[in-house]
Formats: C-alpha cells, structure tokens, sequence
C-alpha cells in the first residue's frame, strides 16, 4: 500500500484529473488523505444563495414586515414565503395577545375567586 503522496495525476480517473487540474493536484492530495472513499456533497451557488435569501426572510419576518411585503421585495408568492417562515408564522399565530389570558390563566384565577369568596 502506498500514501497520497505516492499518487500520480496520471493515476487518477478522468473526472478525478479535472478536480485535480482546478484545486491543484496537491489540494486533491489533501482531499484523498481526509475524504478518501466517502462521498463530498457540494452545492450550486444557488442553494447557497437560497439559504441566504431565505435567512434574510426570516429576519425580516421576525421582524414585522408582512408576507405580501416580503413577497414584492423577493418576487416570490405569499404562499412561498409562508413555507419559508411557517413556523415562526405558526408560533406568532398561536401566541396570545398581549395581555390576553389563556384559558388556564383564565380558569386558574376563576378558581382563585371562588375560594376567596367562599
């Protein structure tokens, strides 16, 4: 058995040496000593840019600016946008008012005025 560094570009497959040729060869070195055997996912610039934008939607929905708002800015659709913050919409939609009992404050300080009555 050999090391990577034992490792001739004309050794590699053709895909391999084209990996090679843009991160140079001893950068690919580097890829077989840590990830050698397994598989490496890498993304379009665009799932990047996605996430990014979707982070920023999140921000400014937490923030106060509405759906339809967001999906002007974004040119996306309110539907698209309540998937991106569908659980901070489903959390802001559930939280009472403020100043708004749930019931079981409601029911807890009902309770509290019929023993203090009695």
């Amino acid at each position: 058995m050999f090391s990577a560094d034992e490792i001739d570009i004309d050794d590699l497959k053709e895909e391999q040496q084209e990996v090679a040729d843009i991160i140079g060869f001893d950068n690919y070195r580097q890829l077989m000593k840590y990830f050698a055997g397994t598989t490496i996912y890498i993304p379009k610039l665009s799932e990047i840019e996605r996430i990014r934008r979707n982070e920023k939607i999140r921000t400014e929905y937490k923030s106060g600016n509405s759906m339809k708002v967001l999906a002007i800015k974004y040119d996306l659709t309110e539907v698209q946008i309540r998937n991106i913050v569908f659980d901070l919409y489903r959390s802001k939609k559930s939280a009472p008012v403020e100043g708004q009992l749930s019931m079981d404050d409601y029911l807890n300080e009902d309770n509290q005025n019929k023993e203090e009555n009695r």
